[in-house]
């Protein structure tokens, strides 16, 4: 039997380690006995960002997180603040039975106590089902709102994501979201001197090097045609003009696109609670159109 000093020290080491990865497995014996409210709530929708919301809202409830996000192998969502070097990170992996869903990163003012780590384990716990059932859905879903020659969201799962997003402003209006409508000046000569294919071609390429231009947490669709919408979060209007250069210049050193003569127009707007997918479309399009009305007379 261990002697009381031994177990008191070996507490205090735990309670004092540092900010480590931590693995937290979950099993299916594990749900059974950790039913809760958060639970019930957490198995009312297969929607991830509603399922992630909802999770985040209960961690900010019971804890002072000051930033929060998902990571998996082929995203990153940021579920609430701003990160911030000089905050304290703790980060933990995330497995349903063995099958590994991503990681949940946390930021504090102060490194994460025990009790924390205690709390968020019983969380996790509660989280990891619906989230694997979460993610699972996605994956189906994901071949029915991608665009199927870029790879880039449709038109559908703009709307969606713009009623999401709309949905986010009416819970905090402050938060910064610039809508960017972007389309080919050239692409009918492309069409029309080289045929569709290259045409196809040009889209596919075209469409991949804004995303490359773009954050994780950005996303780019096609919205028709030789048109592309971006939906920037966290990102004031002030700043959209970066990100079109940043384009640009890309646009400036690929050999293929300047050879055919690539260029492209861009109309922003800041999203505001108010706006309808249907309102912000229309207003970035009459953006889009009086900055091609001004290429058209300097040129």
């Amino acid at each position: 039997m261990l002697g009381k000093a031994v177990i008191r020290d070996r507490l205090n080491s735990a309670i004092n380690k540092t900010q480590a990865l931590v693995s937290q497995l979950t099993s299916t014996d594990d749900i059974r006995t950790n039913s809760t409210s958060l639970s019930e709530k957490l198995q009312t929708t297969l929607d991830i960002t509603s399922l992630l919301s909802i999770y985040s809202h209960a961690v900010l409830e019971r804890m002072p997180v000051k930033a929060m996000q998902f990571v998996s192998d082929d995203q990153v969502i940021n579920l609430c603040g701003q990160y911030d070097e000089s905050n304290f990170e703790y980060a933990v992996m995330l497995y349903a039975d063995d099958q590994y869903l991503g990681q949940m990163l946390y930021q504090f003012k102060q490194p994460a106590s025990y009790a924390v780590k205690l709390r968020l384990e019983q969380m996790h716990k509660q989280l990891t089902f619906p989230l694997r059932n979460s993610m699972a859905y996605s994956k189906v879903r994901q071949a029915a709102v991608k665009d199927h020659l870029t790879g880039v969201g449709n038109r559908s799962l703009l709307d969606e994501t713009l009623a999401h997003i709309t949905a986010k402003l009416k819970r905090d209006p402050q938060k910064d979201v610039s809508i960017v409508l972007i389309d080919m000046d050239n692409f009918k000569q492309v069409n029309d001197n080289f045929g569709h294919q290259q045409g196809d071609e040009v889209l596919q390429q075209f469409a991949q090097l804004i995303k490359h231009q773009l954050r994780d947490t950005d996303r780019v669709f096609r919205y028709g045609g030789d048109e592309f919408v971006l939906v920037l979060e966290d990102t004031p209007k002030s700043q959209v003009s970066e990100i079109i250069e940043r384009i640009k210049k890309a646009i400036s050193r690929d050999s293929k696109l300047m050879s055919l003569n690539v260029a492209f127009s861009s109309g922003a707007i800041q999203m505001e609670s108010f706006h309808s997918a249907d309102d912000v479309l229309d207003e970035v399009d009459k953006r889009l159109y009086e900055a091609k009305s001004l290429r058209s007379r300097v040129n």
